[in-house]
Parts: C-alpha cells; structure tokens; sequence
C-alpha cells in the first residue's frame, strides 16, 4: 500500500468515517494515492475479498466521490464496464426512486466534506447486505429511472442496455471506425477513467496523428451533459444541442458529417 509523506486532517477525516468498513464490512485499505488529476486531493482505495467489491473514495474539502468496482475473474471491472462498475450514488437512487437530494452529498454545497461524509456513511449503512454479501445491485434499474428522468427532461438517454446505445457510444464507434483507418490513434476516452478523474468527469474522446488532435466531448458532466462539441487542434469547429435534435441516431450523423467534410477539406 501506497503511503502518503504528509497526511492530513482531511484524510485522517476520511478514513475515520469510514471505518466501519474495515472494523465490521470485511474491507481492507489497498492503496492511497494523492494525484494533481484527480478532483479530489486524496484517493483511498478499499477492497472486500469475500463480497468481491472495491470502493475507490476519492475527497477533499472540495470535492467527493466514490466509485464501485466489482471483482470479476479477480480484477476490478473496468470503468466502462456499468453493469459491473457503478457510483454511490447508484445506492441513493436506487433506494429513493431517484428522488433523492444530491446536496446530501455534494461537498460544494452546504454541508462541506463532514456533512457528505456523514450522509455517505449513513447510505453505506442503510446498504449493508450490498457490501458484505456477492448480492449486486440492480443496476437496470437505476438505468430505468435515469432513463425516466433524462428522456423526460431532455429527450435522449444518460445510460445505455443492449438493445439502446447511447448517442456517445454510438458516435465513438463511428467516428473510431473512421479516424483509425486514416491512421490516427486514440489517446483518450473518458468512459475508461474513473469519474473522479479530470479527463473522467465528462464523455470525451481524442484521437491524435503527428499533425491533428481532434477531440469530441460533452460541455459539462452536471448542467451541460447535452452539448457536445467537435474541437480540432484546440479550436471548437461545431458544436450540438442533443434537446434540440431529439434523435440520437440524426444526432451521430450530423457530427460525423462535419467531421467528414473537415476531413475532406483538409486532404483525408
């Protein structure tokens, strides 16, 4: 396990609070980690090997998140992978119908970084069986009641199943499809970082050859998630509003048109 040169009351409040899940859940700290990429300041990794769970807190005084990885053929689930790897807040949801506060747990809010611990204690509690036990979560329906809610409000999906691909998986499979054939690589793709990590927060990929970067990300993984834009070497050349649009497969289209055109123009 990783040890930290300077410890501080900010991770000594962090490990505290959670405890219990050592003294009565069966994890065990694996690893500390404290990276200028990660949102928050220290990184406390815990691990169940009888419920095959992995809990990766991340916090400060400004920021809190934890991410859930399960344990499958003896390694965390990627963070792609979102039957298998999911957010704390998946418990919330899932508990509340989606009617949950997210203050409760938002350490920029009026509670700071104890109000937030203690509520994500309280939530940890209330979901003991989930955490000592190989009983998951029922993730398809926290899919549904994202779904609900986003389709509602916004006219396009967050999640995706089998049968419903989501704007962005469908557009990186496309726009993978064409860049790696004209001989760029793909440097980045947010879906395989953890939330808690700043290429993370929001859907992003980029591909790169010794001349051009070009980048397809969402505006904001909070209030502007439904936005996204094409940038090429640092400039933004188009951007789409996918509440405007209302269909995610035009959507695609539209952005791998521009790209396309950019490309043609630009002797590919």
């Amino acid at each position: 396990m990783t040890s930290l040169k300077n410890s501080s009351n900010e991770l000594d409040e962090i490990i505290n609070s959670f405890s219990f899940l050592i003294d009565e859940y069966g994890f065990n700290i694996i690893d500390l980690k404290q990276q200028n990429n990660y949102k928050g300041k220290y990184l406390v990794i815990y691990l169940n090997n009888n419920s095959k769970i992995q809990l990766e807190i991340c916090a400060d005084s400004n920021f809190f998140d934890c991410t859930i990885r399960r344990i499958v053929d003896n390694e965390p689930s990627k963070y792609s992978d979102e039957d298998n790897c999911i957010g704390f807040n998946s418990l919330a949801i899932l508990e509340s119908d989606n009617q949950y506060d997210d203050y409760d747990y938002y350490v920029g809010g009026r509670l700071g970084l104890a109000g937030v611990l203690s509520n994500t204690v309280k939530l940890f509690k209330r979901h003991k069986t989930f955490f000592t036990s190989d009983i998951w979560l029922d993730v398809g329906r926290v899919k549904d009641l994202l779904n609900e809610a986003f389709l509602k409000k916004h006219y396009f999906r967050p999640s995706e199943n089998k049968d419903t691909p989501t704007f962005f998986s469908m557009l990186k499979k496309e726009v993978s499809l064409l860049l790696t054939k004209k001989g760029f690589s793909l440097t980045l793709d947010s879906e395989e970082l953890p939330f808690y990590d700043n290429d993370g927060m929001t859907k992003k990929i980029i591909y790169k050859n010794e001349k051009w970067t070009i980048k397809l990300s969402a505006r904001d993984w909070r209030d502007l998630y439904f936005l996204y834009y094409l940038e090429i070497n640092g400039k933004i050349i188009f951007e789409i509003n996918l509440t405007e649009v209302h269909n995610e497969n035009l959507a695609v289209e539209i952005v791998l048109n521009k790209l396309i055109n950019w490309m043609k123009k630009n002797g590919y």
